[in-house]
C-alpha cells in the first residue's frame, strides 16, 4: 500500500506541472523572467529555466521517474540506476578542455560561439543540448514534450552573475561588512553560492523565512576567529585551493566560507572571521542539494 501511494503521488505531481504547461502563455522563458511555474537555475555560468515543479539533483544512484534538474551534484552515491524511459531532464554539466565538443547546428548564445542540435529519441523522449566549447559548459534535455524542450534549450545563457546574484567566479573582496554583528541581523532573503572549493559557480540556492534567520543567529553567535587547521597527519594542506567552498550573500554582507579544506576553514565578512560548524553548514548547504565533504572536528 505504501508502494501505491508513492506512485500515486508522483503522478499527480506530474500532472499538475504539464496542467500549468498547457495554461501558460506561448512566451519563451526570457533573460530576465521565468513564465509562471517556471524558475531558473544556474551552474558553471549558464543559466535556464526549467518547470518549478521540477525536482533538483534527481538523476543517477538511486534516481526516481519525477523530472529533475541536475547541476552542481558535489559528491554522490556510485551505483547504477537506469534513466527511466519517461524521465525529463535538464544537466548543466562541465565540458571537459580535453574533450572533443558536440558536432551540431553552429548558433551563437550571448554572442559566444556554440553548438546545438535537436532529436527525437527512441523511447519517444524529445531531446536536445547547447554545447558553449570556450565555456567549458554544456546543457543537455529530455523531455516527454517538444515545447518543453525547446523552451528550456531557448532560455539557456551566459551569465556573469546568476539570478541570485551569485559570481560565476569567487570574488577575492567580499564587500563592505555590517556596522553591528557580523551579517545583518534580520535579511529578507540569503543567498547560498556554492563553489566545492573550485573557481566556477556550481549551484545556487535561497534561504528564507525562518530558516534565513536560523541561519543568521548561528553566523552572528559564532566565535571569534577561525577554525583551527587539520593536523598534517590526517589533511594534507598541499591539496587547499584558495577558492572557497561557499558564499552567503546577507543583503549586502558577503561572506565566504571554507569547511572542508586543511587550512584557513571558518566564516570571512571582509572585516573579521568566525568559527564554523557542522550545523551551520547542513542549514547552509541543505536548498543546494548537493553533495559535500566535512571534517569531524567541526564543533556543533
Amino acid at each position: 500500500m505504501r508502494a501505491r501511494n508513492r506512485v500515486l503521488a508522483t503522478v499527480a505531481v506530474t500532472a499538475t506541472g504539464l496542467a500549468a504547461l498547457t495554461t501558460m502563455t506561448a512566451t519563451r522563458p526570457s533573460a530576465d523572467n521565468p513564465p509562471t511555474g517556471w524558475r531558473f537555475e544556474s551552474s558553471l555560468g549558464a543559466q535556464v529555466a526549467v518547470p518549478a515543479y521540477w525536482e533538483v539533483n534527481d538523476s543517477g544512484c538511486g534516481m526516481t521517474a519525477r523530472p529533475s534538474v541536475v547541476r552542481g551534484k558535489g559528491l554522490q552515491t556510485l551505483c547504477y540506476t537506469r534513466e527511466p524511459a519517461t524521465k525529463e531532464l535538464a544537466i548543466i554539466r562541465e565540458a571537459p578542455e580535453q574533450s572533443s565538443p558536440k558536432q551540431g547546428s553552429p548558433t551563437t548564445i550571448d554572442g559566444v560561439p556554440a553548438q546545438r542540435d535537436e532529436m527525437r529519441l527512441a523511447d519517444g523522449r524529445y531531446a536536445g543540448w547547447i554545447s558553449v566549447p570556450s565555456r567549458h559548459v554544456t546543457l543537455d534535455v529530455r523531455t516527454r514534450n517538444p515545447q518543453t524542450t525547446d523552451w528550456i534549450l531557448h532560455s539557456f545563457r551566459l551569465v556573469d552573475v546568476d539570478h541570485l546574484g551569485c559570481p560565476t567566479r569567487p570574488p577575492n573582496t567580499t564587500g563592505p561588512p555590517p556596522r553591528a554583528g557580523f551579517v545583518p541581523a534580520d535579511p529578507a532573503r540569503i543567498s547560498v553560492c556554492y563553489y566545492a572549493g573550485t573557481d566556477r559557480l556550481q549551484a545556487s540556492a535561497e534561504i528564507t523565512g525562518d530558516e534565513a534567520h536560523r541561519l543568521v543567529g548561528m553566523i552572528n553567535a559564532a566565535p571569534p576567529g577561525r577554525n583551527p587547521d587539520r593536523p598534517a597527519r590526517s589533511c594534507d594542506a598541499r591539496t587547499d585551493r584558495p577558492d572557497p567552498d561557499a558564499m552567503l550573500r546577507v543583503t549586502t554582507t558577503t561572506v565566504r566560507i571554507r569547511f572542508s579544506s586543511c587550512t584557513r576553514r571558518g566564516l570571512d565578512n571582509g572585516a573579521a572571521t568566525a568559527q564554523v560548524t557542522n550545523d551551520l553548514v547542513r542549514t547552509m548547504m541543505a536548498p543546494v542539494h548537493a553533495g559535500y565533504s566535512l571534517s569531524g572536528d567541526l564543533p556543533g
